[in-house]
């Protein structure tokens, strides 16, 4: 059910990534910044304790900038009928319950459901 809207998922991030040459830029500069910093500081790696990992450091600094926004980001379903008719919508959120994260947790749901279901076939309902 979900696999159209993996799909999609990838296109947009394949097309997205493809236009940040400028982040890819600013990325190399800031590596080199630092690089250039941290030779200083450690003078050229005698005093290995002053070391940070710049990689680590550039990219929590990206992440620290998108993890709000995408946090915040909010899809307009109205402008976007392609999401709802492969299958995202905001109904799905309420079957995407943490309480069914595990498989013990779902075992559970599914023996709730089943026992509410014979109750009904009991009473005639089904």
């Amino acid at each position: 059910m979900f696999f159209p809207v993996v799909a999609l998922a990838d296109k947009e991030l394949s097309q997205s990534l493809s236009a940040l040459d400028g982040i890819v830029r600013a990325v190399k500069l800031k590596r080199m910044a630092l690089s250039a910093e941290q030779a200083r500081t450690t003078h050229n790696g005698r005093f290995s304790e002053y070391e940070v990992d710049i990689d680590k450091s550039v990219y929590a600094e990206i992440r620290a900038y998108l993890e709000p926004r995408v946090t915040k980001y909010a899809f307009d379903m109205a402008s976007e009928p392609e999401l709802s008719v492969i299958g995202l919508s905001p109904a799905l959120s309420k079957y995407m319950d943490e309480t069914l994260a595990s498989p013990a947790k779902r075992h559970v749901a599914f023996n709730e459901i089943k026992r509410k279901e014979s109750l009904l076939k009991e009473k005639g309902g089904l």
